[in-house]
C-alpha cells in the first residue's frame, strides 16, 4: 500500500511522477545517444535499449503532465456560444 497524505491531491501525484519520469527520461536517453554514436557500452548494456528505454520514460511522462491540464486552458476551435 502506498501511503498519500491526505493534503496529496491525485493531480499534484500526477505532477510529480510526470516529471521524475521526463527527468529519468532525459538522464537515460543522453547517454544512450552518445553511446550509440560513439560505440561504447554504458553499464554493460547496448546503447540503443537505453535509447529505447529513455525515449519511453520521457514520452509517458510528458503525456502524464499533459494530461492533467486544467480544463480553461484548452481551446475548442468550434465553439458555439
Amino acid at each position: 500500500m502506498i501511503f498519500v497524505p491526505k493534503k496529496c491531491k491525485l493531480m499534484d501525484a500526477k505532477n510529480v511522477i510526470g516529471v521524475f519520469l521526463v527527468i529519468a527520461g532525459i538522464a537515460a536517453l543522453i547517454p544512450g545517444v552518445l553511446g550509440a554514436f560513439e560505440g561504447y557500452q554504458i553499464m554493460g548494456f547496448s546503447p540503443w535499449a537505453w535509447v529505447v528505454i529513455g525515449g519511453i520514460m520521457f514520452a509517458a511522462g510528458i503525456s502524464l503532465m499533459r494530461s492533467i491540464r486544467s480544463p480553461q486552458t484548452t481551446t475548442t476551435v468550434n465553439k458555439l456560444d
